[in-house]
């Protein structure tokens, strides 16, 4: 009896320790997996964390490059607007030297003062023309009475006088009466009136400048 009860026991015990031998296998699988995943999880966080500073390196980067860029471009836009003033004045001040050297030359000056006539005749009415001249050079005799003529082809007729301040070139004054009213119209072809439209002369100059003329 007591041999009997001594195998059921040892029967017991050995099933028991398979049955604990099987429990630790089971947990150490499940142990050995949560690692795993553990282990995974941790990996992907980690790539996930380092991509996530790559990709906010690569936009704190590319949003300096473009501030880069846009100070930059700044930079060179004020310094070609600096650089266009200046050669805007020089050339403006080379033009305004260039029509008074013109004006002092006897076939330049007559052909600018035959074109402020020509104008003068379409755009005055009234036909009597106080002719400014600039008091640099005299006008000989000769060449006022041709400037003269050219007036008188337009009906005007003409008084001459010095045109104040003027370096060079000429202003058609002409003044006309209506009761007590009276009506002043001005064609200035000084070089101060030739260049008084500052917008359009400096639109021109930039052309020419750009275009290499």
């Amino acid at each position: 009896m007591n041999a009997r009860l001594d195998r059921q026991v040892e029967a017991l015990v050995a099933r028991l320790r398979d049955e604990a031998a099987a429990r630790r296998r089971e947990l150490q699988r499940a142990a050995e997996t949560e690692c795993e995943r553990l282990a995974r999880e941790a990996r992907s966080e980690a790539h996930a964390r380092v991509r996530a500073a790559a990709t906010a390196k690569r936009l704190r980067v590319a949003e300096r490059c473009r501030t880069a860029v846009a100070l930059a471009e700044s930079a060179a836009r004020a310094t070609g607007f600096e650089r266009a003033r200046a050669q805007l004045a020089e050339t403006r001040a080379a033009l305004h030297a260039g029509l008074v050297a013109r004006w002092r030359e006897p076939p330049a000056r007559e052909r600018w003062w035959r074109g402020a006539v020509a104008t003068a005749g379409r755009r005055l009415r009234s036909r009597r023309w106080r002719i400014e001249l600039a008091a640099e050079p005299p006008l000989a005799t000769e060449e006022r009475e041709r400037l003269a003529a050219a007036a008188s082809t337009h009906g005007a007729a003409t008084e001459f006088a010095l045109a104040d301040g003027a370096p060079a070139g000429l202003r058609i004054v002409a003044e006309s009466a209506t009761g007590d009213a009276v009506t002043r119209t001005v064609l200035d072809a000084t070089p101060e009136g030739l260049m008084h439209d500052a917008q359009a002369l400096d639109a021109r100059l930039l052309a020419a400048l750009e275009s290499g003329a």
